[in-house]
């Protein structure tokens, strides 16, 4: 009873076997005899493949392998190793009835009789040409992922490494409360902190007390808020030194950009700041310096109204006064004498008014004005002669004129000239020793010198 019911289960058990094999359109399911000829073959083998059953069987299933596989004596190697070890596995192209390659999963086994002995093989093959493409293709696609992760690092690697030689500021923040994540030694340098300690941190733990809420409030919420950069120029920051306690007043040029994610939202902001207080205080000193400048041409312009109108006036006044003394008849010689002397000192006041009007408007830039006409240089020389000898009354004058002396020129210049040479001659000179000036005309040239005895001057 025992033996029959066995013997039945083990029939139900090949029926449910065969029943598996045949059902299994997905894998090519085949027997293979000990030397390697096809015995058995699947409704699967014949979908997969493409060869019916009459086809096949009989035949050396090295059919089934690629040309290149055959000559490399691959059936036979994956027949060896099931041998040898009861169970082969690989995943190699194998050939369908129309040529074609497809990329096969296989599982070759060993098959033994009730007595332990090898019988045969069986073979399942499954067609994994799609899921190997995907896996193709994910690889591809990892591998490009990695390669666009590694430029990318590589990138700012790069940027940093740029980040860090820059003569700016630059520091990265990130979040509403603006935690720095990167900050390059300049900047670092102006919070008065190592990398260490800035790293990671909000910027409200960075910043001096006195500053952080201000600058935050104005800086840092409205780039993050509202996602628009901000440019500041010359900010003026008072504060305490870390290391000193010392008070101290700072100007900065900074900007913040914000920094977007992907899908457009802000993530942070980068910022970049120059210290310009060598810049603003050069500038400010400039400033007090024109401002000075500028009092100074006020006062300059005011000394010369006054020297124009203050002083000229009464000297204008005396000139006519002693004009109209000289040409009465009635001055005795003594009279005469002291009239003549006031005339050259008018003369001499006017003239020192002319000097300091011109000396004042050089200083402010306008240059000496120049009048050119007609005017004749001996009689201009004569002229300045005869006032210059009334004021020199013990020294000797002597004038030698040649040639045509006619010219267009400033008489009042010219007068100013030789009176200033004839006036050093005798300044320069021994009193009793006389003082030679020529004037000569020589063609479309006129030569005035002036000639005394004394030392040159060096």
């Amino acid at each position: 009873m025992a033996r029959k019911e066995c013997t039945q289960a083990g029939q139900n058990t090949d029926v449910l076997f065969r029943f598996l094999v045949q059902s299994a359109k997905d894998r090519a399911i085949f027997g293979i005899d000990l030397q390697g000829h096809i015995i058995s073959w699947n409704p699967g083998a014949e979908h997969i493949k493409g060869w019916r059953a009459d086809e096949v069987l009989g035949q050396h299933f090295r059919m089934l392998f690629p040309e290149d596989s055959r000559q490399q004596g691959c059936p036979e190697a994956e027949l060896g190793e099931a041998f040898q070890t009861g169970h082969f596995r690989g995943e190699e192209p194998r050939l369908r009835k129309d040529g074609s390659l497809f990329i096969a999963e296989v599982d070759l086994w060993l098959l033994r009789d009730d007595t332990g002995h090898p019988c045969g093989f069986v073979k399942v093959t499954q067609d994994i040409t799609e899921r190997k493409q995907a896996e193709e293709e994910r690889a591809v696609l990892l591998a490009r992922e990695r390669a666009a992760h590694a430029e990318a690092e590589a990138e700012r690697l790069k940027l940093y490494a740029i980040f860090e030689q820059a003569p700016v500021g630059i520091a990265i923040f990130q979040g509403p409360h603006h935690v720095i994540q990167y900050a390059n030694p300049i900047q670092r340098r102006f919070w008065e902190l190592e990398d260490e300690e800035v790293r990671g941190r909000p910027i409200s733990e960075v910043l001096p007390e006195e500053l952080g809420p201000a600058v935050i409030a104005s800086a840092c919420d409205p780039v993050f808020q509202q996602g628009q950069s901000r440019v500041f120029t010359e900010e003026r920051f008072q504060f305490t030194r870390r290391d000193t306690g010392e008070q101290v007043e700072r100007y900065f040029n900074f900007t913040h950009v914000p920094m977007r994610a992907l899908d457009g939202t802000v993530e942070g902001f980068m910022g970049v700041a120059w210290d310009v207080t060598d810049a603003v205080r050069a500038h400010q000193r400039a400033e007090a310096l024109t401002r000075q400048l500028q009092d100074r041409v006020d006062f300059e312009q005011q000394l010369i109204g006054i020297v124009s109108h203050d002083l000229r006036t009464p000297l204008n006044a005396i000139h006519l006064t002693v004009s109209a003394m000289a040409r009465r008849e009635e001055l005795d010689a003594r009279s005469a004498q002291s009239v003549l002397r006031i005339q050259a000192a008018v003369h001499r006041a006017a003239h020192l008014v002319g000097d300091l009007l011109d000396f004042t408007r050089a200083r402010l830039g306008g240059g000496i004005p120049i009048a050119p006409r007609a005017a004749d240089l001996h009689q201009v020389a004569r002229q300045v002669l005869d006032q210059v000898d009334a004021a020199h009354p013990g020294r000797t004058l002597r004038v030698q004129e040649r040639g045509d002396a006619n010219g267009h020129w400033d008489p009042e210049r010219l007068a100013q000239v030789v009176q200033n040479l004839v006036t050093n001659a005798l300044k320069y000179s021994p009193e009793s020793s006389p003082v030679q000036v020529t004037t000569r005309g020589e063609g479309e040239w006129v030569c005035l010198s002036v000639h005394n005895p004394g030392p040159p001057i060096p």
